[in-house]
């Protein structure tokens, strides 16, 4: 962990020493000072910048509850939009928190979906691996050109029926930025 700088509570934070206040009580408390919460708030501005415009805890009027709620604050982000943050999920659950302020934002992540059974629900559709590139840039390592190139992200891998395996990769091209190709990296 880098070196984290303590700020000042700022208002709006009503327990310094338990940031859960009366809520999440199956928690242990959460104080200002915690480097983890601390950090993770600093990861998140780095990766997806916002301002905090103020802090706050709602209470909570009815009676089998408990009566102050967690901490919250509002996020202001470079479109202007703001979203409303959760303390629990900056500590526990700081990517669920980037992931959100980068959508809110405009700027949505590229995730790859990892659950089990995706493949068989969204199978990818056509063959997309085609002839060698006429410009090898990694001679003699042979790239194919990617003609379905939305389809796979770079360090996906398309195995063919006779079970050859091409893996999507990522070559640069002088001037002109990166490209996709694929790579043979297994032969039967």
């Amino acid at each position: 962990m880098a070196d984290v700088i303590i700020p000042p509570v700022p208002d709006g934070i009503a327990n310094p020493q338990n940031l859960y206040n009366d809520a999440y009580q199956d928690l242990d408390p959460l104080p200002w000072n915690d480097l983890e919460f601390q950090d993770s708030l600093l990861w998140l501005a780095e990766n997806q910048p916002f301002t905090i415009s103020q802090w706050y805890a709602t209470y909570n009027s009815s009676p089998e509850t408990s009566a102050l709620g967690q901490t919250n604050f509002t996020s202001v982000l470079p479109n202007l939009e703001t979203y409303e943050v959760d303390v629990r999920n900056v500590k526990i659950y700081p990517s669920s928190v980037l992931y959100t302020l980068s959508c809110v934002a405009g700027n949505p992540l590229d995730v790859v979906p990892q659950y089990p059974g995706y493949d068989a629900r969204h199978p990818k559709k056509g063959y997309p691996i085609g002839p060698p590139l006429l410009i090898q840039p990694w001679p003699p390592r042979v790239l194919y050109s990617d003609i379905l190139p939305g389809q796979y992200v770079v360090g996906e891998t398309y195995t063919e029926a006779d079970g050859d395996r091409y893996t999507k990769v990522n070559y640069q091209v002088p001037g002109k930025g990166y490209r996709t190709a694929w790579e043979k990296t297994y032969e039967v």
